[in-house]
């Protein structure tokens, strides 16, 4: 069972809960408003007190208080319900393009964020299918020889840890091969080149050069399965 409290904003959310889910065909603006008025005791009318039989009140207990509607002369009552049942038709037309607006506005974003995915996917598609093809160049170093003779051959920091960053990328993105992955850096500490280079030729070059894939791992999104469900249409 829930944990129970007096949070007057939660005290409305449940009378609207409890009105939606026992009103039947009640729409959501039936249900809020008429959730409100029960919340706020609008219509109340005291009339308890004069029920017999009753447990007679403490002294400390207030008097049962009329509710707002019934404050207002009879005439004023009358003037309410004339004009909201003129003006009813309109605040649930307008209630329904609000809702409807706000659900475009949810679509929209959704939307959105998707595009978002697929464009990251697709750029990150075009890169694995880059290093894939590299693999399979002569830019790519095969052997541990190759890669020592090679690094050799760089002569500045900035030049050689952007060779060392693609040969592990080819192996990593590329191929797909999880082992041939390592962080640029770590804890405020970043690897320099003589350290990538020591984790390329101990660990990716050699991986399972037997078992190179047909094809990049590319994984683009894909619209998720559609829910269908009921909505709320005011009348």
């Amino acid at each position: 069972m829930g944990q129970l409290h007096n949070d007057p904003s939660e005290g409305t959310f449940a009378t609207f809960t409890d009105i939606l889910c026992n009103g039947g065909c009640i729409n959501l603006s039936g249900a809020s408003g008429i959730g409100q008025m029960r919340y706020n005791k609008d219509m109340v009318r005291g009339r308890e007190q004069f029920v017999t039989g009753r447990k007679a009140r403490k002294k400390s207990d207030k008097p049962s208080k009329l509710g707002t509607f019934h404050l207002h002369p009879v005439e004023l009552q009358k003037t309410l319900l004339v004009i909201c049942k003129r003006g009813s038709y309109k605040a649930r037309k307008d209630f329904s393009a609000a809702l409807q607006r706000q659900r475009d506005a949810k679509a929209e974003k959704k939307m959105l964020i998707e595009k978002k995915k697929l464009h990251n996917a697709e750029k990150e598609s075009i890169e694995a299918w880059y290093l894939f093809q590299q693999y399979h160049s002569a830019r790519c170093w095969q052997t541990v020889s190759q890669g020592r003779a090679e690094y050799r051959q760089l002569k500045t920091k900035k030049v050689k840890l952007y060779f060392v960053k693609e040969q592990i990328l080819i192996r990593d993105k590329g191929l797909g091969w999880e082992e041939a992955y390592h962080p640029w850096s770590r804890k405020g500490h970043t690897f320099s080149p003589d350290e990538l280079f020591a984790h390329l030729v101990g660990v990716v070059i050699p991986l399972k050069q037997d078992k190179v894939p047909l094809e990049p791992p590319v994984s683009l999104s894909k619209p998720k399965n559609l829910t269908l469900w009921t909505k709320s249409v005011a009348k």
